[in-house]
């Protein structure tokens, strides 16, 4: 099986925490997305794992509840909470992914940094 890689999922505070320290420890300044999107034909938001969105999230204000496709990123300026933006358009980010592996209890995460 070949691996690929996902944009990251943050579903725990754990998780989130340690995406959100380690950005803060690389300075990131610019948005950066995660593997967190809904899409206008499914309810709720969904990880790129597939897998849905457990709890409340870190978002800036509450729960988005657009009917429209909607991407998800971390944003600085608001100590890295959520935000919702466009998939696709004018907005651009940078991008946090994971590789998920079967031989670790974790997966592995890969910063990437893009202008």
């Amino acid at each position: 099986m070949i691996n690929s890689f996902l944009f990251v999922s943050a579903d725990t505070s754990f998780q989130y925490d340690a995406i959100r320290a380690y950005l803060k420890e690389l300075d990131v300044t610019d948005l950066v997305w995660i593997g967190l999107s809904k899409s206008i034909d499914k309810p709720g938001f969904t990880w790129s794992d597939l897998n849905p969105l457990t709890g409340e999230g870190h978002w800036q204000n509450a729960i988005p509840q657009s009917q429209q496709s909607m991407c998800v990123a971390m944003d600085p300026a608001s100590d890295f909470l959520w935000r919702t933006l466009p998939c696709g358009g004018p907005d651009a980010a940078s991008f946090i992914c994971e590789l998920p592996s079967k031989e670790l209890k974790h997966a592995s995460t890969l910063i990437t940094h893009s202008r």
